[in-house]
């Protein structure tokens, strides 16, 4: 561990000497007038300034036990606790390694640009930033790989795990459940599609919002109500309320910030989190909101975009993102939340569902998960 934490610093001060490279070029690109430019390189930024805050969390995660592997192995009981700071440090590696990815993609964007304008310079100095941001990128995976060995190694030391959420986290969140340091959580700009914070729904959406970021003991109630492992909740939580992701907002255009503010699904998990009963419908809906985002993000931890910006999933003027046969995301293969068969539209893709009982039972999501990969692998998607 003391090799893993010092390789996560090392990653950590690459990522930040990078990301002052591309708010160099991004300056540049502003002096000389190239506004497209400058704000692919801006949104580059973005994703390194991203990519180091989650290198941070992971080094901060790593450090909160002192050689767990070393030291803790005669302490059984202790080392769940263990297990949750390394599943914390290999969530936060992974989304440094998405977030080096899609920065280095961004780059690429603006490199074929530059090329095109004839600014041969500028775009060889983008594709010198470039390959070190990919390098990183593989590196950071490497050190993924590691931590889950570290993992792995360290429950099977410690036996099965708690069925039970209190028993690992008492009435707490896990750790990285909680806050968005310096964040101003009212502030609209900080999402991917920003609401009208002058509307009173999406107001009260973003109150709601503030109010679950910082809630320490919402996780392991949830857990307890819908029947979810308390790992599936804490991943959600993250995932949903607590991570920046590249969402599509039109065709061949994306943003960077966090998701939408949903009332509806944030009413029911504030709801329950607070200690009030939802009836039955309610607490259905919930499940399956738990389902759709737990899917959507391990899938994207596994290489799968959130959803498609390709023109071909905006061809109905009429409507929003619509993916098709060949143009797709995460999302867009995760449960539907809104159905009362969550894994029909699996057929579009030709998809073998998983047996019967793991639909629904929350216990069981993870044999979604690998049903949904051999869905994407069958269908030729290059995915982990």
């Amino acid at each position: 561990m003391t090799l893993l934490r010092r390789r996560a610093a090392e990653a950590y001060g690459e990522v930040a000497a990078l990301f002052a490279r591309a708010e160099a070029l991004r300056d540049d690109a502003v002096v000389h007038g190239w506004d497209s430019l400058a704000e692919g390189l801006q949104t580059c930024s973005a994703a390194l300034d991203a990519a180091a805050a989650q290198l941070d969390e992971a080094i901060e995660a790593i450090s909160e036990t002192s050689d767990p592997l070393e030291t803790a192995m005669s302490a059984v009981p202790g080392l769940t606790d263990v297990a949750s700071i390394l599943t914390t440090a290999h969530e936060r590696l992974t989304d440094a390694a998405l977030a080096l990815h899609s920065c280095s993609e961004h780059l690429g964007e603006a490199q074929n640009w530059a090329e095109l304008t004839g600014f041969e310079v500028l775009a060889g100095r983008i594709e010198q930033v470039r390959e070190e941001i990919e390098e990183l990128h593989q590196d950071t995976e490497t050190r993924v790989e590691q931590v889950r060995a570290d993992l792995g190694l360290a429950r099977e030391e410690s036996g099965p795990a708690p069925d039970e959420p209190q028993m690992s986290w008492p009435g707490q969140n896990p750790p990285g459940c909680t806050g968005l340091p310096g964040t101003d959580l009212l502030d609209p700009r900080r999402f991917a599609e920003p609401p009208d914070a002058e509307d009173s729904q999406d107001a009260e959406a973003m109150r709601i919002y503030a109010r679950i970021i910082q809630m320490s003991d919402d996780v392991p109630r949830i857990a307890q109500v819908v029947g979810a492992p308390i790992e599936v909740i804490a991943t959600v939580k993250r995932h949903f309320f607590l991570t920046r992701h590249v969402t599509p907002t039109g065709p061949e255009q994306t943003a960077y910030g966090y998701f939408s503010p949903d009332g509806a699904q944030a009413w029911r998990w504030e709801s329950v989190a607070t200690g009030r009963e939802l009836d039955a419908d309610g607490l259905e809906l919930l499940r399956k909101f738990v389902a759709h985002e737990y899917v959507e993000a391990r899938l994207m931890a596994r290489g799968l975009p959130y959803r498609s910006a390709h023109p071909d999933c905006y061809a109905n003027p009429t409507a929003s993102n619509q993916a098709t046969r060949q143009h797709y995301g995460a999302h867009d293969v995760a449960p539907n939340a809104h159905a009362s068969d969550v894994l029909k539209h699996w057929r579009r893709w030709g998809g073998t569902r998983p047996s019967t009982g793991a639909v629904g039972d929350l216990s069981r999501i993870d044999e979604i998960v690998e049903a949904a990969m051999t869905l994407l692998r069958e269908s030729g998607r290059d995915v982990r």
